[in-house]
């Protein structure tokens, strides 16, 4: 016969007592510890469907979500994340990661200045920039195609027109 009952209640008061601080975050430093655990974690499970680690890598992650649900600072971070549109995200990691410049992306894009322009969200990418850096970096163009607004997206949300 596997644990008794009593074996089990013991064991979770144990683990409930040495985790209590990831399991239940109420600080930066309870934060910063759950994420250093998830990222051991991931790297312990290495991604087996069958890892016993899983339960407890979704008892953590609802705790990190949790938190992050209530901290101001991630709230607001979140927000402003949701106004950068993705084309203009995927082509600032791009140039970073490639060490390019916007002189470097002339013949995908054109001029500096309206690469600047799109980096800064002035300007949005068209299907044929989308086209041409797909091409460049062997990645699927939906990476730089928009599926929405966001300025637009922001507006109707605060919005009290029923239009």
């Amino acid at each position: 016969m596997g644990a008794s009952i009593k074996d089990i209640t013991d064991s979770f008061c144990v683990f409930a007592e040495k985790a209590g601080q990831v399991m239940n975050i109420q600080s930066d430093k309870d934060y910063n510890i759950a994420l250093e655990l998830m990222d051991y974690l991931f790297d312990t499970a290495n991604d087996s469907v069958d890892s016993p680690l899983n339960p407890l890598i979704e008892i953590l992650s609802r705790a990190i979500e949790e938190y992050e649900n209530k901290d101001e600072s991630i709230q607001d971070f979140v927000k402003e994340a949701d106004l950068v549109s993705k084309s203009s995200s995927m082509l600032s990691v791009l140039m970073d990661q490639y060490k390019l410049k916007a002189a470097d992306l002339k013949e995908e894009i054109g001029s500096p200045s309206l690469i600047s322009m799109i980096l800064n969200g002035q300007r949005r990418l068209t299907a044929k920039h989308s086209g041409n850096l797909s091409k460049r970096f062997g990645i699927s163009a939906d990476h730089f195609i928009e599926t929405g607004f966001p300025a637009f997206s922001a507006y109707s949300q605060n919005s009290t027109d029923p239009c």
